[in-house]
């Protein structure tokens, strides 16, 4: 192998192609050196470990330093997924092992100092960044792309006082991210990386885990820009007891048959009974809401942001302009029927109280497709696009802020097979225009981008590029309190459209809610 032929080099910079192999490239990290591969103008490193396997004693506890190996580490597989339970779709995965501290870096051929971006794939208790191939963002961007896997469901968040400090020590996900993000900060240099110039990009609950690295006093200096893909700003707006978590952890602990409540049980229970527990403790306990534990998060992110106590990097936020009717597309499918035309005014109840009427005369069926697309109209307003509104016009105060759009309503659904209504631009569908060929976590490969979605497709990977090198885009203007500019992202083109906050009747929300950005 070309690793026992140069055992000496220690970093890509120092190995031309002439004098490395025409197929493989190694780096230096400070456990060891790992051999990538080249491929499609990009080098592949895959399933570095960053940490150690977090099992037996190391179960719910912190991140510890992988142990240094000697000779020449593999990189050219992917290591682990953690373990989780396949759900409804292609989006996750069965299996997984408790060994899946992993990351992967890819990296162009040639370049030093180039732009890092750290990528927090989506969901909580379930996926991986297996399946995200980042080779195409970093050869045409010229950027080092990292995407990380960390711990999941109930092993990613239990809260129980038996364990590392008495319970206190809690949000293993949030800290295995921080500890990722550490390992960059030490090692990026060797594969071509600038370690002060880290983007963080996550979509859905990764981009709301950035929201909470940019809460965290722990995180600061690991990172200095942040790309938020559908990420819910105020999806957690309340911090769980510290308390509260740990109760609610015991009864997770008689649930999966630890009745002594020790961590010499709780360290033993086989993974596959604490991943079918797990459902109902998704809340204060286990790994869902954000947990005050005084050192990860101390303030929620409403609070955090609108006071101004936060890690202060430039912001591009970005939502699906029909982000909801993924969601209601998993109601359907999951039932096996149809949201009728007499059901619609009970679904509105159900999902807003009194004031169900006065929402259903600001989304009447008539403006829709189908029920269903008024439902998601309505439910996705509230939940993405005018909580993500009011977020960045408060946290422009402090730093600078672009707002995006993703709408392309012909872009393909990967994950989920066909409804009775079309998809439009939903939940998760921007992800293949950044990561060219993401399946969804399904074996198949995914359909290919036509011509007009794959030219929006390089504007975006321009756009995300060019703010992770410097935290601005000379060509589109940022978010302020008096200039609601969106960056609207379109098949015929990029554009800035100034009606966000009337498309989605901001007023209409901010009202019931009790919402409002600062002024």
């Amino acid at each position: 192998m070309a690793a026992l032929l140069i055992a000496q080099s220690v970093c890509p910079e120092a190995l031309p192609n002439d004098q490395a192999s025409s197929t493989h490239r190694i780096a230096k990290t400070q456990t060891g050196l790992v051999e990538g591969m080249l491929t499609d103008g990009a080098v592949k490193y895959l399933g570095i470990p960053y940490a150690k396997p977090p099992v037996g004693k190391l179960r719910w506890a912190n991140p510890v330093a992988a142990d240094r190996w000697t000779g020449v580490r593999d990189a050219t597989s992917y290591g682990n997924f953690c373990p989780q339970e396949k759900v409804l779709g292609n989006f996750a995965a069965n299996g997984g092992n408790e060994d899946c501290l992993y990351l992967n870096v890819f990296a162009p051929r040639k370049g030093q100092q180039l732009p890092v971006m750290v990528w927090f794939h989506g969901a909580t208790a379930v996926g991986h960044s297996n399946g995200y191939d980042g080779s195409a963002l970093a050869s045409e961007q010229n950027v080092i792309v990292v995407t990380v896997n960390f711990r999941l469901g109930a092993l990613g968040g239990l809260v129980h006082p038996a364990l590392d400090g008495g319970g206190s020590t809690t949000l293993y996900r949030l800290r295995d991210q921080q500890f990722a993000l550490t390992w960059v900060k030490q090692n990026i240099g060797h594969f071509g990386g600038d370690p002060n110039n880290v983007t963080l990009f996550g979509e859905s609950m990764g981009g709301v885990a950035i929201q909470m690295h940019m809460i965290s006093p722990a995180a600061k200096g690991l990172f200095h820009r942040a790309i938020f893909q559908s990420g819910p700003s105020r999806y957690f707006d309340r911090l769980v007891p510290l308390a509260e978590a740990r109760e609610r952890g015991m009864s997770f602990a008689q649930t999966i048959g630890c009745p002594d409540q020790s961590a010499a049980c709780l360290r033993n229970v086989p993974v596959d009974v604490i991943l079918a527990a797990q459902g109902p403790f998704a809340g204060a306990c286990c790994y869902a809401p954000p947990i005050n534990d005084g050192h990860i998060l101390t303030l929620t992110a409403y609070d955090a942001i609108r006071s101004g106590q936060f890690n202060r990097v430039p912001i591009l936020d970005v939502t699906n302009r029909d982000e909801h009717r993924w969601f209601v597309a998993h109601t359907e499918l999951d039932t096996g029927r149809r949201l009728e035309p007499d059901e619609y005014p009970l679904r509105l109840q159900a999902s807003f109280g009194a004031h169900a009427a006065a929402v259903e005369r600001t989304y009447p069926l008539s403006d829709f497709d189908s029920p269903s697309g008024a439902l998601a109209a309505a439910q996705g307003d509230q939940g993405y696009a005018c909580q993500v509104r009011n977020f960045d016009i408060d946290a422009s105060r402090y730093v600078r802020v672009y707002a995006a759009e993703f709408n392309d309503p012909t872009s393909p659904e990967i994950s989920l097979p066909n409804v009775s209504f079309p998809y439009l631009a939903a939940h998760t569908h921007e992800i293949p225009y950044i990561f060219p060929g993401w399946s969804g976590g399904a074996a198949d490969a995914a359909p290919p981008l036509n011509r007009q979605q794959e030219k929006l497709a390089m504007n975006m990977r321009r756009i995300w590029a060019g703010f992770a090198r410097k935290g601005s885009l000379d060509d589109l203007p940022p978010l302020t309190e008096n200039n609601e500019s969106v960056i609207s992202l379109q098949l015929d083109g990029i554009r800035v459209i100034d009606d966000f906050s009337k498309a989605h009747h901001c007023e209409l929300w901010n009202a019931i809610r009790n919402w409002a950005p600062v002024r």
